[in-house]
Order: structure tokens, then sequence, then C-alpha cells
């Protein structure tokens, strides 16, 4: 939201993804914040991008549903 100018919208996002009680919401390790690093500067890719890519690997996560194509890149993650 806030990368494309939709700050305003990042209160009701928050609020609506926390009404899902049985939704599992995780946080990055320390350690997962800074190997996400290397693939960043490699890949040219935004921080965000490889640091999301360390917790689902971290959880088992092997789909996620984004319009970023940049997880295409990553060949045991299936974007849906």
């Amino acid at each position: 939201l806030e990368y494309n100018g939709r700050t305003k919208g990042i209160r009701t996002f928050l609020t609506a993804v926390n009404s899902y009680l049985t939704l599992e919401k995780v946080s990055p390790f320390w350690e997962e914040m800074f190997s996400a690093l290397d693939p960043m500067e490699e890949a040219d890719l935004d921080y965000v991008d490889p640091l999301t890519l360390r917790v689902m690997e971290r959880k088992g996560v092997k789909e996620i549903c984004s319009n970023n194509k940049d997880f295409d890149r990553t060949p045991w993650l299936k974007r849906v």
C-alpha cells in the first residue's frame, strides 16, 4: 500500500488481516532479515521479496497469492 501511495489504507488492511482469528501471523527472525540482503542485491529485488521468501521457507509455505511477477523467478514457489 505504501509503495502505491495508499498509506491511508494500511490501518484498514492490518485491521482486516487481524480480524481473521485462525490466520497465523508471523514475523521475520533477525537472521532472516540479514539473509535477505544478499538476494536483494544480487537479483535487484525489493528487500521485502527475499525477506518474504525466507519466512515462507521457514514455515514450509510453497504458494503465494501475489501480483508480483518477481516471485516467478523462485523455482520452488508457485504464484497463484
